[in-house]
């Protein structure tokens, strides 16, 4: 899978079960140390939490294909949503499961309900009127003719007689209300916290910021605190080490205010110049060219070396002048020698 690939896959598991098991494979180095090779989401049909007589944790996973390994908690990743009344698993279990499927049920039945009245509404275009008294055998004899008179008819022109009238039934189909269809939508989108104006693609600035807030922000700095709980020694915690999913890909910004914001960042070497093509799309400079810091609009910073650097032009005549004090040097140890 690709970055994102995986990243969809177990944020559609995590909506799905609430609870998301990642297994990292590694293998250990001649120095000992623990090197990570690949990591696989899980599906299993079950899940059970072990305890040994130690106090060891074990998970017990079941699998449609009847394999049920039990693995040691610490060797999987463990990603978890509304974690509160279970003590090991995110969700409320099958209430949450029931409490959507409630919600489905009653949508697709509002759409079955307004396949059935489509269908009756549709199958009554005109009622013939006959003006006599007249038995069902001829009154059917009568509607054939008529049928046959409308198949027959090139110039779009009925002509019947005193004994029949026709009446055309109008078409204004109105069965469910705009109101209605908004409510069925937002009841099983709330499942998630999504709104609708997300789901449809017509939402403001606002809306977008709010819906990260809601139901994006805390998923994904609980995915970065789970990943570095398992894949950290307690050592390397101590240090520091942590994992951070960024949601640099998340655009909250026009593109005016990008402008503005580039104006101030760039000039007071808050970016790099790469950072300021990526916001407007645009690739990196060749031969890194762009991990370069802007300090004024003259001299530059060195991100690998934190160095500063002078204008290009200034930058070429230092590198002449050490060329020939290494020529000279290199001269006289010659002569020396």
């Amino acid at each position: 899978m690709t970055q994102s690939e995986f990243l969809e896959k177990i944020t559609i598991l995590l909506e799905l079960n609430k609870n998301v098991y990642i297994y990292p494979t590694y293998h250990y180095s001649d120095m000992g140390e623990k090197v990570y090779d690949g990591l696989y989401p899980l599906k299993p049909s079950t899940v059970e939490v072990l305890v040994d007589r130690t106090g060891g944790m074990y998970y017990k996973f079941a699998f449609a294909n009847g394999y049920n390994p039990t693995i040691p908690i610490e060797d999987i990743i463990h990603w978890k949503k509304d974690y509160g009344v279970d003590d090991y698993f995110g969700g409320n279990g099958s209430r949450d499961a029931w409490n959507l499927n409630q919600s489905v049920k009653y949508y697709n039945s509002l759409l079955q309900s307004i396949g059935k009245a489509l269908n009756a509404s549709y199958q009554v275009n005109g009622i013939l009127k006959v003006n006599s008294m007249m038995s069902d055998e001829k009154i059917a004899k009568e509607r054939e003719a008529f049928v046959s008179m409308l198949r027959n008819n090139e110039s779009g022109l009925m002509v019947t007689d005193y004994k029949t009238e026709y009446i055309d039934m109008k078409k204004d189909v109105k069965l469910v209300d705009t109101d209605t269809i908004k409510f069925m939508y937002e009841n099983i989108l709330r499942a998630s916290g999504t709104p609708l104006a997300i789901l449809s693609g017509d939402y403001t600035k606002t809306q977008k910021e709010a819906y990260y807030e809601h139901a994006l922000e805390s998923d994904i700095k609980g995915l970065g605190e789970a990943f570095t709980k398992r894949m950290f020694t307690a050592r390397e915690k101590s240090f520091g080490n942590r994992i951070l999913f960024y949601p640099s890909a998340i655009e909250f910004m026009t593109t005016q205010e990008k402008l503005s914001f580039s104006q101030i960042a760039v000039p007071s070497g808050s970016m790099m110049k790469d950072e300021f093509r990526e916001m407007f799309g645009l690739p990196p400079m060749p031969n890194e060219m762009g991990r370069t810091i802007a300090q004024g609009y003259n001299t530059l910073i060195d991100v690998d070396s934190g160095s500063k650097q002078s204008h290009p032009q200034q930058i070429q005549q230092k590198q002449t002048v050490e060329e020939t004090e290494t020529t000279v040097t290199e001269g006289n140890d010659a002569n020396e020698s």
